[in-house]
């Protein structure tokens, strides 16, 4: 029930598929994974408090994924910034995780 949202999103021809930059995902159960972070984005964005603090600027919401087996961080682009439509996920080090702790 609660990841009928996540899977109406794939089978959309409406939505975009999101993708790991650089490689495919290895299968659906992937797919659906990134899909899942990009409509629970989506989702918290639907809430008043949230659409508010976004407006005003103290609120920034990020989309991550964390592949087990490659030990591997993955961060959700802002495709409003690079013109993108389709949902990324770049490949994040240690190096971008201390620059957003700054």
């Amino acid at each position: 029930q609660h990841g009928l949202p996540s899977l109406q999103r794939m089978k959309s021809r409406h939505h975009s598929w999101a993708r790991i930059s650089g490689r495919l995902p290895a299968d659906a159960i992937e797919q659906l994974c990134l899909t899942n972070v990009v409509q629970q984005l989506e989702h918290l964005r639907m809430h008043d408090a949230v659409r508010r603090r976004l407006a005003e600027g103290t609120l920034e919401l990020h989309g991550m994924y964390f592949h087990v087996g490659e030990a591997q961080a993955y961060l959700l682009e802002d495709g409003s910034r690079t013109g993108e439509t389709a949902e990324v996920f770049v490949r994040i080090g240690p190096a971008a995780l201390e620059d957003s702790r700054a």
